[in-house]
């Protein structure tokens, strides 16, 4: 598992320690922006039909505005938290190089 091309004489081992907590921030961080990109298309499409919450805060009250667009930002969101971390997979750039 070739990860940093000039290592600068660190061991293998601290290495694959860095790797393995980078993979596993940028995986969290994936999901916690595919989480909220679900909760927040899932309430767009609560007022799409209808059922706004009772007592609206003013963060929420922009989402309760323009449901459309708080629905194709957060499908945006969702690709992106999905296909994001594939372009640090070394496999993935080998097999199709720009």
């Amino acid at each position: 598992m070739k990860i940093i091309a000039n290592n600068r004489g660190l061991p293998k081992p601290a290495l694959l320690t860095i790797a393995t907590f980078g993979w596993a921030f940028m995986l969290f961080m994936a999901y916690v922006v595919f989480q909220d990109s679900i909760i927040r298309t899932g309430f767009a499409l609560a007022v799409l039909d209808g059922k706004v919450p009772a007592e609206i805060n003013p963060f929420i009250d922009r989402y309760t505005a323009h449901p459309w667009q708080t629905i194709a930002h957060c499908v945006c969101g969702a690709v992106f938290a999905v296909l994001g971390p594939l372009q640090f997979a070394a496999p993935l750039r080998r097999k199709f190089p720009i």
